[in-house]
Order: C-alpha cells, then structure tokens, then sequence
C-alpha cells in the first residue's frame, strides 16, 4: 500500500476497484476510451483526447463523429489537407475551437509520418518522453493514449486529483504525486478499470459542489467526509 495513504484505511486495491464496481461506466461518457474501442487507432485517440480538453467527453464526442464524417479517416494527412478555419467550424462546440483547429493541424504534421502504434513497443519511459515533445499533450494526454496502448500507466484527470486530495493520500496537488497512489494502490491490469471508474466516480458521487460523501464507500478513510466536506471544496490541480 502507498506510504501516503494512512494507516486507518484497510481498503486495498482489489477492495477499491471492488466498491467503484457499484456505478455504472457508459463508454460514450469517455471518448478517447470510445474511439480506441472503435478504431484502434492511436492518432484518433490523441484527437479525442485533445478535443476533451476544457470541454465534457460527450461534447468531444459529438464533434469528434462531425469531424469523421467530414475529415474522413482522421489520418494526420487528412487533417493537413482540412482547410484551419473548415476545422475550426466543426470544433466549435468543444470551445477553444481556433486554438484547438490550429493545435491538431500542427499535431498532424509532427506525426504524418510517424507510427504512432511502434510506441507500444517502446519502453515506457522513452514512449511518454516521445509523446511529451508534440505539441499539445501533456502527461494526461499521453498517458492516456499509452495506457490504450498496454503501458501500465495511470491517468489523473481533475476528478481523480479532487477525490485524491479529498481523501488526504497526496500531499501535494501534483499530477505525479497522485497518479504515484493510485498505481502504487491497484495493479496494473485493473489500472483502466479504476482510472475509468474514478472518473465516473468522481462525476456522480464525489462531486466537485455537491460530494455525496453520505454513499460513499471511502468515506471510511476520507478526510474530506470525516471532516464533514466543504472544508476542502477548492484545490490547485493542473493535468493536460
């Protein structure tokens, strides 16, 4: 167990993913986790990922099925022959939409001709550095495509950063911190299952305004809920 967890939770790993197994995980409320399901395909992934940034998973999700229908195969040559502002129109809806047009065109060119899938063949170290250096992706974009790809890494999005500091297993607010917990917590083959689940976990129980700490089976070792909630209602996260 993490050396950041206290000593008066007896919940390990398989007791954790075991309890977040009591809500439901739709795939379309996870677009990258949709579209590598659908495609396979590591480039897709990344443009999933990337329109998700400030915006909901189903709203990526809408516009990236607009983009299919109008870019095609999604390849990064097909986005290099997409007009920026034809782009930018279709990803209105996910905010952000110039920055983003002009972000996934220059994202194609870097890997037009590279094999995005050869990174699964990589060690992991090396395969992160390699995704880090494109523009855009940052370490929960990245790790995120790589965990798709078999590597055992953990993703933290700003829910599980939230319910991770709720519970006081990190002492700082710090992308490397938390995701060090939890894949020091679970084992890596449940690390998609968990990573998936706390989100939805964090969605509908351990909300951002109104946690519903009362339901909560971590509200056993959870400062946040011992101390009643709203004390700790705001925290410093930044993934990407």
């Amino acid at each position: 167990m993490s050396s950041l967890i206290p000593p008066y939770c007896e919940l390990k790993g398989e007791e954790i993913v075991a309890g977040l197994r009591g809500i439901a995980v739709d795939p379309r409320d996870f677009v990258a986790y949709w579209v590598y399901l659908s495609t396979r395909d590591p480039f897709a992934v990344l443009v999933a990922t990337l329109l998700s940034q400030h915006s909901t998973d189903r709203k990526a999700l809408e516009v990236y099925r607009r983009l299919v229908q109008v870019v095609k195969n999604l390849s990064p040559a097909s986005f290099l022959n997409c007009e920026e502002q034809e782009l930018a129109e279709i990803l209105r809806p996910v905010g952000l939409h110039r920055r983003k047009a002009k972000l996934l065109r220059t994202l194609a060119r870097e890997v037009v001709d590279f094999d995005l899938k050869a990174l699964s063949n990589l060690p992991t170290f090396e395969a992160r550095q390699r995704l880090l250096r494109l523009p855009g992706v940052g370490p929960k974009t990245a790790d995120v495509l790589l965990l798709h790809l078999g590597h055992p890494l953990f993703p933290v999005d700003t829910h599980i950063a939230r319910i991770t500091w709720r519970l006081s297993w990190a002492k700082r607010p710090c992308y490397e911190e938390i995701q060090k917990v939890w894949m020091e917590l679970f084992s890596p083959e449940d690390y998609q299952e968990a990573h998936l689940r706390l989100i939805q976990w964090g969605r509908e129980i351990c909300q951002a305004r109104k946690p519903r700490c009362f339901t909560c089976f971590l509200r056993i070792c959870c400062s946040f809920a011992k101390e009643g909630g709203g004390l700790k209602n705001s925290f410093w996260y930044n993934g990407g």
